[in-house]
């Protein structure tokens, strides 16, 4: 888990190395300030300590689209045996909906699944998780 984060979402450009020339002078200034980033058709999502974000600001101007503060992540690793079966996030998330938890972002990279929740919720979110992962097992 990590908290005190922000998600930056910043708009594709056209000439997407204009994006990434950016997000490297961003850290070199502000090391450790970039937690991940995800690229998606229309927007990139870049992940960023919370008290960068005045920083990032300056760097993109007004390139970004949005902005989600007061974030924490959670993050899970899933065995191998669930890459191939179907809505294997379906109880994850229909629990933490149950509980009043919104998921403001979420991100898979294989086996491995975060979900960012905004900090007012990370409590019930851990809870709801490590019920659900103590009666899976």
């Amino acid at each position: 888990m990590r908290s005190n984060l922000t998600l930056f979402f910043v708009h594709n450009p056209p000439f997407e190395k204009r994006l990434f020339e950016r997000l490297s002078a961003f850290e070199k200034t502000h090391h450790g300030s970039v937690h991940g980033v995800t690229r998606g058709v229309a927007e990139t999502l870049i992940v960023i300590r919370g008290d960068a974000l005045r920083a990032i600001r300056r760097i993109f101007g007004g390139a970004h689209s949005r902005v989600q503060q007061h974030v924490s992540s959670i993050t899970m690793q899933l065995p191998d045996a669930s890459m191939p079966v179907p809505g294997v996030y379906y109880p994850i998330l229909k629990a933490l909906a149950w509980e009043g938890v919104n998921v403001v972002e979420l991100v898979s990279a294989g086996t491995e699944l975060t979900l960012f929740v905004e900090n007012k919720n990370v409590d019930i979110a851990l809870s709801t998780i490590r019920k659900l992962t103590g009666a899976l097992r």
